[in-house]
């Protein structure tokens, strides 16, 4: 992934962690989704699909071998998940990966990208989201298990994590940027209270 694309997705989620009033970790994705579906023109509704839903609307293609997925039903946008399967760090980071579709506008925008190319975006998104450098740093969760417990995700994730965890650690440029700053100052008191605690 190109620098200028990594940043331009770091900056979305720095703004969606911000606008959706995220103040702790592990991140609260329905909370998340209620405060960005206050804004015009955004609704997002999380609705986990085992507990029944109009099945008309969902067709066994949308379902199958899936940990979630995202539809528009009656101007309204639904990611569906499954947590009756899938461990609850795979589903949450699955639900990240939609949202980040979705803050991305990979579902809205003509584009020349690459179903491929839309995937590692949303990817990248997904684990921005749930895992905030600048917030693991001031927690100093910067090890893989460390990363997993903090932020509620798999082992996978939060060993990628750390890995880049350690870059930024070496190049230690933290809140050198306007946005990454206010995402500090909104996690501040998780942050005392996290180092308190540990």
């Amino acid at each position: 992934m190109e620098l200028e694309n990594y940043k331009n997705i770091r900056d979305y989620v720095w703004k969606t962690l911000i606008g959706g009033k995220v103040k702790s970790l592990p991140v609260d994705l329905f909370e998340l989704c209620r405060n960005l579906s206050r804004k015009p023109k955004v609704k997002i509704n999380l609705y986990n699909y085992t507990y029944g839903f109009n099945m008309d609307l969902i067709t066994p293609q949308m379902v199958k071998g899936k940990v979630a997925f995202t539809t528009k039903i009656f101007n309204e946008v639904y990611i569906f998940y499954n947590d009756n399967i899938y461990p609850n760090a795979r589903v949450r980071y699955a639900i990240a990966h939609e949202i980040g579709h979705l803050v991305l506008k990979h579902n809205y925008k003509k584009s020349m990208m690459t179903v491929k190319e839309r995937e590692a975006e949303a990817n990248k998104f997904a684990i921005l989201l749930l895992a905030p450098a600048i917030v693991l740093h001031c927690c100093n969760a910067i090890k893989t298990n460390d990363i997993m417990m903090i932020c509620d995700i798999s082992y996978s994730a939060a060993k990628i994590r750390a890995k880049s965890m350690a870059t930024y650690e070496e190049l230690n440029k933290y809140d050198t940027l306007a946005l990454e700053r206010e995402v500090h100052k909104a996690f501040q008191e998780f942050i005392d209270d996290y180092n308190n605690k540990y």
